[in-house]
C-alpha cells in the first residue's frame, strides 16, 4: 500500500512539473534591477539582458517584453541563449522584437 501511494505521488510531481514546464514558465517574464558601479565608467548606462527566449514559443510573451525594454529604454540589449525556438524562425523574431 505504501509503495503504491509513493509511486502515484512521484507520477503525480513529475506531471505537476511537467505541465509548469510547458505551460507556465514559458510564460513568465522575470526582471530584475542590478546596479553595478565600476570607476572607469562615468555615465549611468542601463542594459538589458534576455536569454532563452524561444521565440515564437513562448505564447505572446513577445508583447510583454517589448513593453518592458519600451519602459525601461535600456542603452544596450543583450541576448544570450537560444533567441529563437530554430533558424527559419530567426528572421521573424528579430522582426517582431524591433524597437
Amino acid at each position: 500500500m505504501k509503495t503504491t501511494t509513493v509511486i502515484i505521488g512521484l507520477v503525480a510531481l513529475c506531471g505537476a512539473l511537467i505541465a509548469y514546464s510547458w505551460k507556465i514558465e514559458p510564460g513568465l517574464l522575470q526582471t530584475k534591477t542590478v546596479e553595478i558601479t565600476a570607476p572607469s565608467i562615468n555615465k549611468n548606462c542601463t542594459i538589458a539582458f534576455m536569454a532563452d527566449l524561444h521565440i515564437p514559443l513562448v505564447n505572446g510573451l513577445e508583447d510583454k517584453i517589448l513593453a518592458a525594454l519600451r519602459r525601461n529604454k535600456p542603452d544596450i540589449i543583450l541576448i544570450g541563449g537560444d533567441f529563437s525556438a530554430n533558424r527559419t524562425e530567426a528572421s521573424y523574431a528579430i522582426a517582431k522584437l524591433k524597437l
